[in-house]
C-alpha cells in the first residue's frame, strides 16, 4: 500500500511474514518469546502487538534507506520481519548495530523456528534434564551457512572434497575455540584460521584471491550463539547429531555454490 512517499506493505504480505514467524518477535535476543497476537478480553476483536518492519527503509530519511530498491522490492516479503514493538523501534534507532543482513538473517530464523515448533514434542516428561529443543538446528545450519558463507572467494570445488573433515573443523570452531574466547578480534582470527583450513583442501588455487571478507561475522556469530543456549542446546552431549547437521549444511552449501561464493565455478560438474 502507497502512503503519501512510503512504499508500505500490501496486507497480504503483512498477513504471510507475521504467519510465517508464528507471530513472535523475530530478535532471537528478545526477552520475551510469547505470542503477539490474541483475543481481547471480551473475545470479539483480535489484537496485534506485533509489527511487520521494514529491513530497508520504506521511505528516504528512514533507517537502512536503499534509493537502488524499486517500489516492489521495498515493499516485498523480502524486505520485513514481525518484531515486538520495543525491537521494532530499538533496530530503527540503531541501524549501525543492526544491519540488514542481520536483519534477513533473523527472519530466516524467525521462519524456521516456527517450522519447527509444529514438530515440538508437547510432553518432555521422563527425560532427565532440559528436553532437547528442535529449534536449536537450524540455527546450528544458520552457524554453518555464515560461516561459510561470508568468506568469498575465485577458485575451482576440489572434487575430493572431504565434508566430513570439514564439519569436524566447523565443530571445533563453534563448541571449542570460540567458546573460550570473548575477545571478537581473536574470535575472527580463530574463524579465519578454519575457514583457511577448508579452503586449502576445497579449492584447487590455495593462493586465490579473496573477494570479499564479511567483518560483521563476530556479531552475528554472538547473535546466533545466544540463542543456542537459550534453546538448552548440549553439543558435548549431541556431538554426533551436530557434526551431521553441520555436514549436511556444508554438502548443500557446496552443491549450490552458495558457499564461498563458488556459484560461478563448476560445482555442476563436480557433483
Amino acid at each position: 500500500m502507497k502512503t503519501d512517499n512510503r512504499d508500505d506493505f500490501p496486507d497480504s504480505v503483512r498477513d504471510a511474514i507475521a504467519r510465517k514467524s508464528g507471530y513472535r518477535c523475530s530478535n532471537p535476543n528478545c526477552p520475551t518469546r510469547a505470542s503477539l497476537i490474541g483475543a481481547s478480553s471480551d473475545g470479539r476483536k483480535k489484537i496485534n502487538m506485533g509489527i511487520v518492519a521494514h529491513i530497508r527503509a520504506a521511505a528516504p530519511g528512514g533507517a537502512r534507506y536503499d534509493p537502488t530498491m524499486t517500489p516492489q522490492e521495498r515493499g516485498g516479503e523480502e524486505n520485513g520481519l514481525f518484531l515486538c514493538r520495543h525491537c521494532a523501534a530499538l533496530v530503527d534507532a540503531d541501524d549501525t548495530a543492526y544491519p540488514p543482513e542481520v536483519l534477513h538473517q533473523w527472519r530466516r530464523m524467525a521462519y524456521q523456528r516456527a517450522a519447527q515448533s509444529l514438530a515440538m514434542s508437547p510432553d518432555s516428561s521422563g527425560r532427565e534434564g532440559p528436553a532437547e529443543d528442535p529449534r536449536c538446528w537450524p540455527v546450528l545450519s544458520e552457524l554453518v551457512r555464515v560461516c561459510l558463507c561470508t568468506y568469498q572467494t575465485q577458485g575451482q570445488v576440489s572434487k575430493t572434497a572431504r565434508f566430513r573433515s570439514y564439519a569436524g573443523i566447523l565443530y571445533r570452531l563453534f563448541f571449542e575455540q570460540l567458546t573460550e574466547e570473548t575477545d571478537y578480534g581473536r574470535q575472527e582470527q580463530l574463524w579465519m584460521a578454519a575457514i583457511g583450513e577448508i579452503t586449502g583442501d576445497v579449492l584447487e588455487q590455495t593462493s586465490c584471491r579473496v573477494a570479499r571478507h564479511d567483518r560483521g561475522f563476530p556479531r552475528r556469530y554472538r547473535y546466533l550463539m545466544e540463542e543456542l543456549e537459550t534453546y538448552s542446546f548440549r553439543p558435548q552431549e549431541q556431538k554426533a547429531r551436530a557434526l551431521d547437521a553441520i555436514e549436511t549444511t556444508i554438502r548443500e552449501l557446496f552443491r549450490s555454490g552458495e558457499a564461498f561464493g563458488l556459484k560461478e565455478n563448476n560445482s555442476r560438474e563436480i557433483f
